[in-house]
């Protein structure tokens, strides 16, 4: 996920909020490639700067916080950059630009150790001098820099959410990362439902999710999602839940979910039906009584119908559904 310079903050303007360029070169073909800042160089440095130069935007004496993060940012004065690049093959500084600033940052040295913080014009010319000091802490917090995302953590959810809720999740063998706006997302085209996360939250959208909602944060849906136990039934049918849930007047098809090896119900096991609706649907908030119908029932088929009602909260609102369900089993 790219962090761009839109987020840069007007307090960049003051002087403390101008820092650092490298050993900068001239030349107006500088050949650059991405710059990779070593984990020991992460922290935070509180620095001086000396040696100001004619022209400069920063006055000697000046002192300000520095801090390298994961991700190769750099941050100051309450904003970050990210995208530092090496010049002309040289290994030892990493140069970030700052286009709205008209300056450069660089950091020295990637290869020694941490030396000083070098201020520039873009391009390298003129030099205005450099913030000298020194890490005073490891941290690598910086005010409004969203970490790089934990791809291994959000590809563990997505593999949960699809061993744990295959009807839901599983059903398509073909599903691959995406991302837009800083959501990292997975599509179910068999079930039309989108699983995402975006800044250390879980989201979902799609089938009975008309709206983008907000499920909890990655950690504690992946804890729950682990502590879901699936017992695998033993019986002699399947039974296939289909059906609609209306919300405000609006009627949406609840894709169908099947459930392999269940005991075969009779027509009088309403009561039965009823529990497995309730555990089913349990967090849909069910209000009032579970009506189950008996439609049909013989050696090979038992069919029933389920109507309930229930409440979706979403940010902050409460809605009215209500669930038309229809419970198939069939011998296997």
């Amino acid at each position: 996920m790219k962090i761009t310079s839109h987020t840069v903050k007007n307090t960049l303007a003051g002087c403390a909020a101008l820092l650092a360029s490298s050993l900068f070169t001239s030349s107006a073909l500088a050949q650059e490639t991405p710059a990779e800042i070593p984990t020991s160089l992460h922290g935070t440095y509180t620095l001086t700067f000396a040696y100001e130069a004619a022209g400069s935007p920063i006055t000697n004496g000046t002192v300000a916080e520095f801090v390298f993060a994961p991700g190769n940012y750099v941050c100051v004065a309450g904003a970050y950059f990210g995208d530092p690049v090496l010049r002309n093959g040289n290994q030892h500084e990493a140069i970030w630009t700052v286009e709205s600033l008209e300056i450069e940052i660089a950091l020295s040295s990637l290869v020694n150790g941490f030396n000083e913080v070098n201020i520039g014009g873009i391009g390298g010319s003129p030099f205005y001098g450099q913030f000298q000091g020194s890490k005073t802490s490891n941290s690598t917090d910086c005010p409004g820099l969203v970490p790089e995302p934990d791809l291994t953590a959000i590809n563990a959810l997505f593999e949960l959410a699809q061993e744990k809720f295959a009807d839901f999740f599983g059903q398509d063998s073909n599903v691959i990362n995406q991302e837009i706006e800083g959501y990292i997302y997975r599509f179910y085209p068999t079930t039309g439902i989108y699983l995402a996360v975006k800044d250390g939250s879980v989201h979902i959208l799609g089938g009975a999710f008309a709206d983008l909602t907000t499920l909890g944060t990655l950690a504690s849906i992946t804890e729950q999602l682990e502590a879901i136990v699936i017992d695998i039934p033993t019986g002699n049918s399947t039974l296939v839940i289909s059906g609609s849930v209306t919300t405000s007047g609006i009627a949406v098809t609840i894709p169908n979910i099947t459930i392999e090896n269940l005991p075969m119900p009779s027509g009088s096991d309403i009561d039965d039906v009823r529990e497995a609706v309730l555990e089913q649907y349990g967090d849909a908030g069910i209000t009032g009584n579970i009506t189950v119908t008996l439609l049909s029932s013989s050696s090979t088929s038992t069919v029933f119908n389920i109507s309930f009602n229930g409440t979706l909260s979403s940010g902050g609102f409460s809605f009215a559904q209500a669930y038309n369900i229809t419970y198939t089993y069939t011998a296997n």
